[in-house]
């Protein structure tokens, strides 16, 4: 089963042409969890949702259509947390919170006995925060921990620190995208450079050879580059060739990395968690917000046809 320390968030969402959406379920932990459970199917996620005294009873509703196994904790003295998302030109966005937000660590895993019937965790956080809780909760446990730097702590005057750190841990998989991985290592990249993935297999090379932890660089539109032990390959983006489908990418690497979480749970394969992965964030950029879930149908499909699509029909390249 997988957990995250990612956040439950309520986002008011602003865009370019002046629509304002507001009540919309968002979160990092929100997304991975869905990724887990479109992967994973029923009971293979569980996770913690902070609700203040202003949480929707709507918001509730749509959650546990979709089984996600979840525990609310209700605190009447505190709002939800809530942040807002501004669109700009392009895919320009920024995002800031507008309640006090409340983090999840170990503790609350631990404290709420969701610990107990675990076996992989996702942590969106800083080296720092991610040595404190990966050090408590082995005091409880093994475990395969899937990390998803957050940007603004991966940067190249962290570096030799985060590495240190993370020779120092078991961690199971590390997942930057490209752009966060090339300001660690100094360099501005883009997903729409023309040599991107030229520049992506150095990176992902580099990191590897630092850690000796199996690195997937997340490429948006293009896709994913895994680099493991004997092992590197490209796998494309599910919509690579279809991006009319592609309503609004918000969560799509949270939901990729909790795809692929679940898939390497049940399979210990990544490469074929990868396209799990892939098929997951599928899901979640083909409307705002969170996908539908009926009769083990999600937006209308079932993911187990998406992933025969991914494995047998994508190319995935060797690299």
């Amino acid at each position: 089963m997988l957990t995250t320390l990612g956040m439950f968030i309520v986002d008011e969402i602003h865009y370019n042409n002046g629509e304002v959406l507001d009540n919309i379920i968002g979160g990092a932990g929100t997304f991975t969890i869905i990724g887990g459970r479109i992967i994973g199917g029923p009971n293979s996620t569980t996770w913690i949702v902070d609700c203040g005294s202003d949480f929707d009873p709507h918001i509730r509703s749509q959650l546990d259509d979709l089984e996600l196994n979840t525990i609310y904790r209700v605190d009447q003295t505190r709002l939800t947390t809530k942040g807002l998302n501004v669109y700009g030109p392009g895919e320009h966005r920024s995002f800031e919170y507008l309640t006090p937000k409340k983090r999840l660590t170990s503790r609350d895993l631990i404290g709420t006995g969701i610990i107990q019937s675990v076996t992989g965790i996702h942590l969106i956080c800083g080296a720092q925060r991610l040595k404190d809780n990966v050090l408590d909760l082995e005091r409880n446990g093994n475990f395969l921990y899937f990390w998803e730097p957050v940007p603004d702590l991966f940067i190249e005057s962290e570096r030799d620190r985060t590495l240190k750190i993370l020779n120092e841990l078991p961690i199971t998989v590390v997942s930057p995208n490209m752009n966060e991985l090339g300001q660690f290592y100094g360099k501005k990249v883009s997903e729409d450079q023309p040599d991107w993935r030229d520049v992506a297999i150095e990176l992902v090379n580099q990191l590897y050879s630092d850690t000796n932890v199996p690195v997937v660089i997340r490429c948006g539109r293009n896709g994913a580059i895994l680099r493991e032990e004997h092992s590197m390959c490209h796998v494309p983006a599910y919509h690579y060739s279809s991006s009319e489908k592609v309503i609004d990418p918000t969560g799509a690497g949270n939901a990729f990395m909790g795809g692929l979480a679940a898939a390497y749970i049940q399979t210990r394969d990544l490469r074929y968690s990868v396209c799990c992965g892939s098929v997951a964030a599928s899901y979640v950029v083909e409307q705002i917000g969170i996908p539908t879930y009926r009769n083990g149908l999600w937006n209308d499909t079932y993911p187990v046809d998406r992933i025969k699509d991914m494995t047998e029909a994508c190319t995935i390249n060797n690299l």
